[in-house]
Parts: structure tokens; sequence; C-alpha cells
């Protein structure tokens, strides 16, 4: 999701962020919270951490289970629950 390495699954993004070329309005905010500004820093110093701690993340949200039938609804708003 940036033009420097289109095809690479990187932490240039998070460099577009704090040069204020985020992609997303939600990203650009991230930087008005010292906590997660430091993040954006720490994931831009130490790429392979971040990688480690993206594959990390991604095998914990593998294993939700995902509500089906009954169990479940697909919202019309994320905000609320249908009714």
């Amino acid at each position: 999701m940036d033009p420097i390495t289109p095809t690479i699954f990187d932490v240039n993004y998070y460099i577009d962020v704090v040069n204020n070329k985020g992609l997303f309005t939600s990203d650009e905010t991230l930087l008005s919270s010292p906590t997660t500004g430091e993040l954006i820093r720490q994931n831009i110093a130490y790429p392979k951490q971040w990688e480690s701690n993206f594959a990390a993340s991604m095998v914990k949200m593998g294993q939700i289970q995902v509500l089906t039938g009954d169990a479940g609804e697909i919202r019309t708003n994320c905000r609320k629950i249908n009714g």
C-alpha cells in the first residue's frame, strides 16, 4: 500500500504515515497518540521485529472462531447490533 514498494509487504507504509502520506485517515490519526505514534516509529526502526509481530498476530487472528448460522450475524452497521 505504498508507491515505493507496492509489491512487497514491508514497513514502508509506516514511513508514509510519518511523512503524512498515509493511505487512510485512521492511520494518520495513530500519530496523534504518543503511544501509537511510538509504535509506528518502532515498526520503522525495527522492521524484522514488525514482521515477527505481524506474523504472530495473524496466527492469533486465524484462531478466532467464526460464528455461523444462528450463532452470529453480519452487521449492516459495524457500530451496532442489527435490530
